[in-house]
């Protein structure tokens, strides 16, 4: 997984989440060519997952499955990237991730 570094302590808190989850992340330039990401074929969409968690601060935790070469994890996001749960948060994740990308409380 690359993680798009754009100088925020946020890029290394993610990317060190991600590590403890045992899977293979790097942190990377913002400004690398988008030529360059894609010959190192990203696993993640960690930035705009960024972008739209920022766009509904709220109380409610956030985790994450992954899935690893040991079986799937579970990763939580800390405090700084807890979200309000309302219709447009699950819209704009089941967009960029997918349908079956969320569950809803």
């Amino acid at each position: 997984m690359l993680v798009l570094d754009y100088g925020s302590q946020y890029s290394q808190l993610i990317a060190r989440r991600v590590r403890e989850a045992n899977v293979y992340c790097e942190l990377v330039p913002g400004t690398t060519p988008w030529s360059e990401l894609r010959g190192r074929a990203p696993a993640g969409l960690i930035r705009d997952l960024k972008l739209v968690l920022g766009d509904f601060p709220g109380d409610a935790p956030v985790f994450v499955a992954l899935e690893t070469s040991e079986g799937p994890k579970e990763l939580r996001l800390g405090p700084a990237f807890r979200v309000q749960p309302v219709p447009d948060f699950f819209a704009e994740v089941k967009a960029l991730l997918g349908e079956y990308a969320v569950g809803e409380p």
